[in-house]
C-alpha cells in the first residue's frame, strides 16, 4: 500500500514538473521538507507540553507520532528501490530535535507533578523512563539502521543475480 501510494506522489511530481532539473529540485525541496517536519513536531510537542495542565500534558507526546509515522513510510517506500539510510542523521540536526524533546519532557513532568498529582514517585517513574528511552534509542536506532541497510543490500544484491 505505502509502495503504491508513494508512487503515485512520485509519478506526480514527475508529471507536472517541466524537465528532469524541475523534478530532480522538487524532490530536492521535498527532502528540505521532510528535514523540518520532525522538528516542527518537537517544537508542538514542546508548547503543547506547556500549555496542558496536569496529566493531560502527556498528549504533547503525541505531535511526535506524524513526523516519524512520515519517516517510517518514507523508508518503507524506499526498500523497494535502493537501501534505506544507513546513518542517522547528523549531530547538529539531533541536537536542535533534544532541545525541544527535553523541553516537552521537563513540561510534562512538569504540568504532572504540579497539575495534580503531586506525587514524587510519579516524577521519578517518569523521568526514569525518558532517560532510559533516550538512551534505548540512541543506542538501538544507529543500530538497527545499520542492520537494515545490510539487509536492504543483501536483498537487492541478491535479486540481482536472478
Amino acid at each position: 500500500m505505502i509502495k503504491k501510494f508513494g508512487d503515485a506522489a512520485i509519478a506526480f511530481t514527475q508529471r507536472t514538473s517541466d524537465d528532469e532539473y524541475h523534478a530532480t529540485m522538487t524532490h530536492q525541496a521535498n527532502t528540505v521538507g521532510m528535514w523540518m517536519v520532525p522538528i516542527a513536531s518537537m517544537v508542538v510537542g514542546a508548547v503543547l507540553a506547556w500549555v496542558l495542565r496536569g496529566p493531560e500534558s502527556m498528549w504533547a507526546a503525541l505531535a511526535i507520532v506524524p513526523a516519524l509515522s512520515g519517516q517510517m513510510a518514507g523508508n518503507v517506500w524506499m526498500k523497494n528501490y535502493a537501501p534505506r539510510p544507513k546513518a542517522v542523521s547528523p549531530r547538529w540536526y539531533l541536537a536542535i530535535g533534544m532541545v525541544f524533546i527535553v523541553l516537552m519532557f521537563l513540561g510534562i513532568v512538569y504540568n504532572t507533578y504540579f497539575g495534580g498529582e503531586r506525587d514524587v514517585s510519579v516524577v521519578i517513574s517518569m523521568v526514569v523512563g525518558i532517560l532510559v528511552g533516550i538512551t534505548l534509542a540512541g543506542w538501538l536506532v544507529p543500530k538497527s539502521m545499520q542492520e537494515a541497510y545490510d539487509s536492504d543490500v543483501a536483498r537487492l544484491e541478491a535479486s540481482l543475480e536472478d
